[in-house]
């Protein structure tokens, strides 16, 4: 076999195992994000990706290196800080618990709080019977919405 011909197959035999993976193994393709220019829906799928993946206990897919890209540069630095310190978290930061509730993964509602060109606050409702009520906030980062920070919503 030629030079050419491994590097051929080995192209190939990438490209076969990239697809294979991708439809076997859910993750927040890029493919799968809402227009940017909605926040509210980019929150939402983003939510719902989220509470899939913790209901998988697919713990690759929340671990903010996988995720960096749906969260701004200062946000993914202090989850990394916060996982590799001494104590970790104490809580999940995307949902502001220890542990969810079996509904927060299948009712999640988002609606817009306050909107600007640059940034938004989104208010994230997980559950019904017992609700997390969150109040995400999101930057525009490289031309797309971005998570900088969630909260526990004030208004309950």
């Amino acid at each position: 076999m030629t030079k050419f011909q491994k590097s051929l197959l080995i192209l190939l035999l990438m490209g076969l195992f990239g697809l294979v993976y991708t439809t076997i193994k859910p993750s927040f393709a890029k493919s799968d994000m809402p227009d940017e220019g909605s926040a509210v829906g980019f929150t939402k799928l983003f939510y719902q990706r989220y509470m899939q993946a913790l209901a998988r206990n697919d713990f690759d897919q929340i671990k903010p290196d996988h995720l960096q890209q749906y969260l701004t540069p200062s946000l993914v630095k202090l989850l990394t800080k916060s996982e590799n310190s001494k104590g970790g978290l104490d809580e999940d930061y995307f949902i502001k618990a220890q542990d969810y509730l079996d509904d927060w993964v299948t009712h999640i509602q988002a609606r817009e709080m306050k909107a600007t060109q640059n940034s938004a606050d989104i208010s994230v409702t997980l559950g019904e019977n017992e609700p997390q009520q969150l109040e995400v906030h999101l930057k525009a980062h490289n031309h797309r919405w971005c998570i900088n920070s969630v909260k526990i919503s004030r208004a309950k």
